[in-house]
This record gives structure tokens, C-alpha cells and sequence, in this order.
């Protein structure tokens, strides 16, 4: 309840959403944007989150093109 990712967010510092070793920590990645919705992430500001990740990817611009499509 104490991280300061929405304040982070709002004060426009860049954050994506990553499971980190799932099996070890028993996560998945719809279990984390839950946990970021907790934290007060609106679903627009979660979408948002998912666009940063797509962006900062190694995919090359026709994949991230394609998988920013499916974000509209």
C-alpha cells in the first residue's frame, strides 16, 4: 500500500510491468497489473503501462507496431 508507483507515475517517470522469475516468486503478469490497479493505476494509466513496455521492447518496429494496434 506504501509504493510510490502511482506518484511515480503521475510525476511522469516511465514504469512498465514485469513478472520477475514467475516460477520462483509465484507471479504471473495478470497477478502484477492486478497489484498496480491496487496501487490506484486506472485501467487507462495500466494500458498506458503496457504501451511503455511495447516501446522500450527489443521487437523490432513492425511487431511493436502491431502490438501497439491491439492496445486501441
Amino acid at each position: 500500500e506504501a509504493h510510490p508507483v502511482k506518484s511515480l507515475f503521475d510525476a511522469g517517470v516511465m514504469i512498465t510491468v514485469n513478472s520477475d522469475d514467475p516460477p520462483f516468486f509465484n507471479a504471473s503478469i495478470a497477478g502484477e497489473y492486478q497489484v498496480m490497479s491496487n496501487l490506484g493505476l486506472s485501467e487507462k494509466e495500466l494500458i498506458s503501462l503496457t504501451h511503455n513496455a511495447i516501446d522500450s521492447s527489443f521487437c523490432d518496429q513492425a511487431t511493436k507496431n502491431r502490438l501497439l494496434s491491439r492496445l486501441d
